[in-house]
């Protein structure tokens, strides 16, 4: 038997100013799962115009994961340089946390991370997806 190794990286939130290059920020692609199969989700760090999809093959999660992906492939040259932050609300449930990791093995994510959702996030759902951060 041959398992397939896939890589966990541990991403605090907070300053990264010091520690990742600006560039670095833009591998970053946010997933926060909600209730009633809903995912909202951004690019880098800053939670502002959060997007709202479903987890579908078609005109969902997963056509947003390949977008990204193609994306860093044009930029960087490679698809796997991209780092999906998984996240739930306290809505989501465990269904969702599956399918989740289902696109992750579907889409062929190398790296990913589960994190808890922060404060600035849960405002912008809240908000339909804008957090007021200074854009």
């Amino acid at each position: 038997f041959f398992f397939k190794q896939k890589t966990a990286y541990e991403i605090i939130a907070g300053d990264w100013s010091s520690d990742v290059c600006s560039s670095d920020l833009k591998l970053l692609l946010n997933l926060i799962l909600d209730k009633d199969n809903t995912v909202w989700w951004y690019e880098g760090m800053t939670a502002t115009d959060l997007k709202r999809t479903v987890f579908a093959s078609e005109k969902g999660i997963r056509d947003i994961i390949y977008w990204k992906q193609n994306k860093l492939q044009k930029t960087y040259g490679s698809k796997d340089t991209m780092i999906c932050i998984i996240k739930t609300t306290d809505d989501a449930n465990y269904k969702g946390m599956v399918d989740a990791l289902d696109e992750m093995e579907i889409t062929d994510v190398k790296r990913y991370s589960i994190q808890d959702i922060q404060p600035i996030e849960l405002e912008a759902i809240k908000n339909g997806g804008d957090s007021k951060v200074a854009k």
